[in-house]
């Protein structure tokens, strides 16, 4: 049994500013998003690094790492008819993304605990001796809330995800709306082919050592994964997520912040995609596009590569984008604010609901495009959607008390 707590409205009203309105048992208050109210971002640092293999388990390393290959046609250029790829090629033999078997947030708890110490260093408040974490999550959420008034009506535009305090922060993890979970169920092979395409292009621009050539030969597999850990802040709040990456780019040595010899630029990273030849004509280019650079934009990864496809699924051309130039090519730079707005009233949002500090306690936070609200219902018997589980909490428990007892 559930009890809505909490909505926020969020409309728009013509070309004026985004109105959020939350609406609290027997209490009403607007919050209105001023134009001048300036929100920053700073460009994330990475803390550190975890590899998913082909079962979904977590390894604490760099197995999973690949580096971007350059083919001698370049990164902006055709491939030549002799050397297009064929991206259906090894398609019956690929492993595709194990849903069933769902880790949720586990990967970033044991992250967490196997790097308390860095974490510490990187996020100690010097002036109260606590850690200054208001959020940990994965940029796929981030995204996702960022996007809450750029979306269309489709199921693809919900989003939901599940929250719980801990120790002064606060865990979210996105979990699929009951109508996302209908739309994979019912894929056509036509779509399951496509996402295999998006993997199969990834092996032919990756390689497991710097300068070598991409082993194609070996079947796709969509679970595996590189996964950066990230310290990013918007405005005051202060964030602790993961994000999957396609891969670095040797000619780009990764460098140290200026600021902490812990945290690593991330400038070194190249984000892979695919489109169809002749898209950029289509309507669906300028919505693309920017989900391109938000992804890119969260991780601070400034390369975007892009195959250029038939319809049949074969590569003909590479296609390289600035991440910094994307919002100009189709003129949404004056939204990046607007954007980042959004996201920082959904995470205020999130802390005023959330006010118990119980790992046990679940608030489930969702948004339906065909509906003005963002909604909130603590989550009584929370079953499946607790996200925080019991070994994560009574380990991380003992070493919050023994620091605090050391302090």
């Amino acid at each position: 049994m559930t009890y809505t707590i909490n909505e926020l409205q969020l409309q728009k009203r013509h070309s004026a500013p985004s109105l959020f309105v939350m609406n609290r048992q027997f209490h009403e208050k607007e919050v209105k998003l001023n134009d001048r109210k300036i929100i920053t971002f700073r460009k994330p640092s990475e803390i550190g690094h975890y590899s998913v293999d082909g079962v979904k388990e977590f390894h604490d390393d760099n197995r999973q790492m690949k580096w971007i290959y350059k083919p001698s046609s370049g990164w902006n250029a055709d491939l030549g008819p002799e050397s297009h790829w064929d991206l259906n090629v090894g398609y019956p033999q690929a492993i595709k993304k194990d849903f069933e078997n769902k880790k949720y947030i586990t990967h970033i708890l044991k992250w967490i605990l196997n790097h308390r110490e860095e974490i510490q260093r990187v996020f100690l408040s010097p002036k109260s001796n606590n850690l200054k974490i208001d959020f940990v999550c994965s940029r796929g959420l981030l995204q996702n809330i960022c996007c809450t008034l750029k979306t269309g009506k489709s199921s693809r535009d919900e989003w939901s995800f599940c929250a719980s305090k801990f120790k002064s922060t606060i865990y979210m993890c996105s979990f699929e709306t009951d109508n996302q979970i209908m739309d994979r169920k019912n894929e056509t092979e036509k779509t399951k082919v496509m996402t295999t395409w998006g993997a199969k292009f990834e092996q032919h621009m990756t390689s497991g050592a710097p300068n070598s050539m991409p082993n194609t030969s070996v079947p796709v597999n969509e679970n595996e994964g590189y996964y950066v850990v990230l310290k990013g802040q918007l405005n005051e709040y202060y964030l602790l997520y993961s994000a999957e990456v396609d891969g670095k780019d040797p000619a780009i040595p990764q460098e140290y912040s200026y600021f902490n010899s812990i945290l690593k630029e991330t400038d070194c990273y190249v984000e892979l995609k695919t489109t169809r030849h002749g898209s950029d004509k289509g309507r669906y280019y300028r919505p693309t596009l920017f989900k391109w650079w938000l992804q890119s934009f969260l991780a601070g990864i400034p390369k975007i590569i892009c195959g250029v496809r038939n319809d049949t699924g074969v590569v003909g051309q590479l296609k390289t984008f600035q991440t910094e130039n994307i919002l100009e090519i189709i003129q949404e730079k004056r939204n990046i604010n607007n954007c980042l707005k959004i996201c920082h009233e959904i995470l205020g949002f999130v802390k005023e609901c959330i006010q118990e500090d119980d790992p046990k306690i679940v608030y489930r936070f969702f948004y339906e495009p065909c509906t003005p609200y963002v909604k909130c219902e603590k989550l009584i018997n929370p079953g499946q959607f607790k996200i925080l589980p019991d070994w994560f909490a009574d380990e991380y428990e003992t070493y919050y008390d023994e620091r605090k007892e050391s302090c």
